[in-house]
């Protein structure tokens, strides 16, 4: 079972392994510690792995994906307020709260444009889309206002009349008639007496009466709220959201403490999708411009695709290793191996998403791990071409390509970190492959293809192959 505390352990472990190994420059002592780090490393990306799995994107196993536009909100004087970057962002964040209360979904979010967020949210069944639907475009708009003295029946003279009563304004909403919930109007004051913007914490209860929501205000609305509950003692103040009254109950008493209470006849999901809104209010409105799905049959056939790809082009590698540097491009398909686990543990253990761009970046990624040891490879021909033994050849070659292969690879990791804090949607993907392909690839070339060679010059399993069978147009032998 993976634990965060075998993970933690089992990663310090191999950490201090990799600052040992580089810290040490005992030849066996190095040998030892980077059997033991690669044999780790692989182990725990195979156990991490299996235990986790690796989440698909959207375009993998399907989903759905949202584009939405922010509405300006009015002002005093009902004129549009322009949209700001920060008025993006909040909606951005409370997005993420609705949609992924839990952290437990891959839900991706990000601004298109001046007015506009990218929804990408993998894994939903076509049967939860009108319910996310609803959650994207929820306002959650809570207002406190005072009902009119008269209630009912200064309502029922406006409409005879005609005449609209100044500073109130007609909404409407429900109440409890003989025990069930009938369509009403109620007639409230046009402005606010407290704003939803004062709640800081909203949770669901369960009472004897149903359902309700408890509210805790901020020392503001703390202090609002206990000022207009004492001052209007006996009457009615009416409860709103989104521009309909859920409730208008009839203030007994002050109340103080900042605590609010909210009830309307809820089922157990109208309460908790009402105090999730509720404590993440929208300052704007959000209209779906553009919606669509991907199906998982179309995603599973993409995975297929992109296996085959994977397979092809690590076929044709190992094809060409193989034929041109013959036995080193066999210990070469050693570190690669390594390479490749360290990709797909690493995703599943920090829970990244593979998308079909993301397996591009696999497939890159299998090149740059052998391009490493072609530089290693060429420094050895040359250095075993002057007259070393193979020890001392290999001990020069990793030296000297050392510097050409950091820098190579650390260029690439910065474009890579760039385009993983800049690029959104599936592309994203191919950003997190090809970084942690790049780490895999440098603990490939550099400490496990340099800990098979030395294995097996140690053991003397090398003396009786020339070294084209190792580097080919050379013409010594060992």
């Amino acid at each position: 079972m993976n634990t965060p505390q075998i993970t933690f352990i089992w990663g310090a472990v191999l950490l201090f392994l990799l600052f040992y190994y580089l810290g040490t420059t005992i030849h066996r002592t190095k040998k030892i510690i980077g059997t033991v780090l690669t044999l780790g490393v692989s182990g725990f990306c195979i156990w991490a792995f299996a235990g986790l799995g690796i989440k698909k994107g959207i375009d993998l196993g399907g989903g759905s994906s949202f584009t939405v536009q922010l509405q300006p909100s009015l002002d005093d004087k009902g004129q549009p307020v322009p949209l700001s970057p920060a008025a993006v962002q909040q909606a951005i964040g409370i997005l993420e709260k609705r949609l992924n209360p839990d952290g437990g979904k891959d839900l991706l979010t990000a601004p298109q444009g001046t007015d506009r967020i990218l929804i990408q949210m993998p894994g939903v069944h076509p049967d939860e889309v009108g319910k996310i639907r609803e959650t994207i475009q929820k306002v959650a708009h809570l207002e406190f206002r005072l009902v009119h003295p008269q209630g009912e029946s200064a309502l029922a003279q406006m409409k005879a009349t005609g005449q609209p009563v100044i500073g109130y304004t007609e909404l409407p909403g429900a109440k409890d008639k003989d025990g069930k919930r009938e369509v009403a109007s109620y007639l409230v004051k046009s402005r606010a007496d407290l704003e939803g913007e004062h709640v800081v914490q909203a949770w669901p209860a369960l009472n004897p009466e149903g359902w309700v929501i408890h509210l805790k205000l901020d020392s503001a609305g703390s202090k609002i709220f206990a000022d207009l509950t004492s001052a209007h003692i006996g009457e009615n103040l009416a409860i709103i959201v989104d521009g309909e009254v859920l409730s208008a109950p009839t203030l007994r008493s002050a109340i103080t403490g900042g605590n609010a209470e909210i009830s309307g006849k809820f089922t157990q999901e109208e309460a908790q999708e009402l105090a999730s809104g509720l404590e993440n209010p929208l300052k704007n409105p959000m209209k779906i411009i553009e919606e669509s799905n991907v199906s998982a049959a179309f995603g599973e056939q993409t995975i297929q695709q992109g296996i085959q790809t994977g397979w092809v082009s690590t076929l044709l590698v190992a094809l060409f290793m193989l034929i041109y540097y013959r036995f080193a491009g066999l210990i070469a398909l050693v570190g690669l191996v390594v390479c490749m686990l360290l990709v797909f543990g690493a995703m599943a253990l920090f829970n990244f998403t593979l998308t079909m761009p993301g397996i591009a970046g696999i497939v890159l990624t299998i090149g740059m791990a052998v391009d490493a040891n072609v530089l290693i490879y060429e420094r050895l021909r040359e250095e075993m071409n002057a007259g070393k033994t193979l020890g001392a050849a290999l001990d020069a070659a990793f030296e000297k390509a050392f510097s050409a292969i950091f820098d190579a690879n650390i260029t690439t990791l910065i474009s890579a970190v760039i385009l993983f804090y800049l690029a959104t949607g599936l592309v994203k993907g191919f950003a997190v492959t090809l970084t942690v392909g790049i780490v895999g690839t440098l603990l490939g070339a550099l400490i496990v293809t340099r800990v098979c060679f030395n294995w097996f010059i140690d053991a003397n399993l090398l003396k009786k192959i020339t070294v084209t069978h190792i580097i080919p147009e050379g013409n010594m032998t060992f």
